[in-house]
C-alpha cells in the first residue's frame, strides 16, 4: 500500500458547508430538492451545491488503488483498503443483510440524500426513560421475532465487519475504538444481549424470512442488558454463505452503534464523535466511478473515488464529505446504488451514557443531553 504524507490546505477543498456536484448533469437531478423544496428540519439552513473543479484537488484516488494518508508528523489521517473482504461469497451475505434493513428503518438524516439507519445502543428520545437497544422499526408488520432476527443479522454484519478490521488496520485505529469502548463501559453491539456470551446464535427450524434457504439467527429472547452493564468483548456471531450458516464463537463483537447505508451524502463538514477515528465499508455499488458519491477529504484536497468492497478510514473532526450520487431523488429504483456500513457514534450519547454511569446526572438529564443524537450521524456509505 502506498503511503502519502499531505498537508492541510490553507483554504479547504471543496468548501465547508456545501454540497458537492461533480458534474451538472448530477447537479441538476438535485437542484429542485436542495434549493427548492421545503427542508425535512426548519432548524437546518439550506446550504448551497458546489460544483466540482477537479484541477483543485492535490489528489484523486482512483477506484482500485489502496492508499495511507499521513499528517507531517506521521499521524494517519486517512486510509483506504480496496478489496476489504476477500471472500465473494462473504461478501455477498454482507450486502444482503445490509440491504434487509433499510426499508424496515428510520432514516435519521432527512436533510441527506438516500437513507442512513441507526444500529446498536441509543440513549433513545426525549420522552424515553431509559438507555435501550435503538427503536427505529418503522415496518409495522414485523413481529418481535422478526424484529429480534433483524437486530441479531445487523449485529452480526457489524462483528464481522469488526473482526475484518482487525486484521488489517494499523493498531493506533483499532485501539482507539478500543480505548472508546473500555473508557465508557458502553455494551458493545450485541442485539440488546442475543449475541453476548452465547454458545449459539443460531437455532435449527428457524429461517431468515429474507433468505428461507438459511437458517437465521435464533428469535427465542435472551437475557437483556441492563442499561448500567458493559457487554462482554466476547460473544457469538452469525454468517449464512450460501446454503450454510457459521457461528463464530467467543468472538469480539462490535463498538456500541453504527450506521447502514444506502445511497448516502452529506454536504463538507466536520464533526466530533466520542472515537478519533470513523470507518466505513462500502459493500457494494453498481455504477462506475463517473457517477458520484465519492469521499473527499477537503482539508487536504483529497478525492477518493469510490468502488465496490472498499473500507474508508477518517478523522471526523476534519473536513469531510461526500458527493452527490448520479441519481434522481424522485427515482424509487435508481440503477444508482451504494451501500455499506460506519463506525461511528454520536458524542451526546457517550456524553449522556458517562454521566448516567457516574450517577452525574439523572436519566432525565441523560437523555436531555442524548436526544439530539439522532442529529448527530454521519456516514460515509
Amino acid at each position: 500500500m502506498r503511503t502519502l504524507v499531505v498537508k492541510p490546505l490553507d483554504a479547504p477543498y471543496p468548501p465547508k458547508g456545501e454540497i458537492i456536484a461533480e458534474d451538472s448533469a448530477i447537479r441538476g437531478k438535485w437542484s429542485q430538492r436542495f434549493l427548492c423544496d421545503k427542508l425535512p428540519d426548519k432548524r437546518n439552513k439550506r446550504l448551497p451545491i458546489h460544483n466540482l473543479d477537479p484541477r483543485r484537488l492535490v489528489l484523486d484516488v482512483g477506484p482500485d488503488e489502496s492508499i495511507c494518508l499521513r499528517d507531517e508528523s506521521g499521524k494517519i489521517v486517512g486510509l483506504v483498503i480496496r478489496n476489504f473482504c476477500r471472500n465473494e461469497a462473504s461478501l455477498a451475505w454482507a450486502d444482503v443483510a445490509a440491504a434487509e434493513q433499510i426499508p424496515d428503518r428510520k432514516h435519521s438524516r432527512m436533510e441527506d440524500t438516500g437513507k442512513l439507519v441507526q444500529m446498536g445502543y441509543s440513549a433513545g428520545q426525549r420522552n424515553t426513560n431509559k438507555f435501550h437497544w435503538v427503536h427505529n422499526i418503522t415496518n409495522t408488520r414485523l413481529k418481535h421475532p422478526d424484529i429480534t432476527s433483524s437486530n441479531c443479522r445487523a449485529s452480526s454484519l457489524f462483528a464481522f465487519t469488526w473482526q475484518m478490521m482487525q486484521s488489517q488496520l494499523p493498531v493506533e485505529v483499532i485501539s482507539d475504538f478500543n480505548s472508546f469502548v473500555q473508557r465508557t463501559g458502553m455494551p458493545r453491539m450485541d442485539a440488546d444481549g442475543q449475541l453476548a456470551g452465547l454458545d449459539s446464535c443460531e437455532e435449527p427450524g428457524i429461517r431468515s424470512r429474507y433468505n428461507p434457504n438459511v437458517h437465521g439467527p435464533v428469535l427465542k429472547p435472551k437475557r437483556p442488558h441492563a442499561a448500567k452493564k458493559a457487554t462482554p468483548r466476547g460473544g457469538t456471531y452469525n454468517v449464512a454463505i450460501g446454503n450454510q450458516s457459521f457461528d463464530f464463537h467467543n468472538a469480539e463483537l462490535a463498538p456500541p452503534g453504527g450506521v447502514i447505508g444506502q445511497n448516502y451524502s452529506r454536504a463538507v463538514h466536520d464533526e466530533y464523535q466520542p472515537h478519533e477515528y470513523g470507518a466505513s465499508w462500502t459493500i457494494s455499488r453498481t455504477t462506475g466511478y463517473n457517477h458520484g458519491g465519492h469521499f473527499y477529504f477537503a482539508r487536504y484536497g483529497v478525492r477518493i473515488r469510490q468502488a465496490s468492497n472498499t473500507l474508508i478510514v477518517w478523522l471526523p473532526g476534519e473536513l469531510h464529505g461526500t458527493s452527490l450520487p448520479d441519481l434522481d431523488p424522485r427515482d424509487s429504483n435508481p440503477n444508482f446504488c451504494q451501500r455499506g456500513v460506519a463506525f461511528v457514534t454520536s458524542n451526546k450519547l457517550s456524553t449522556a451514557w458517562r454521566g448516567y454511569l457516574d450517577g452525574k446526572i439523572g436519566l432525565r438529564r441523560a437523555e436531555e443531553l442524548a436526544g439530539a443524537s439522532n442529529h448527530c450521524k454521519e456516514g460515509n456509505v
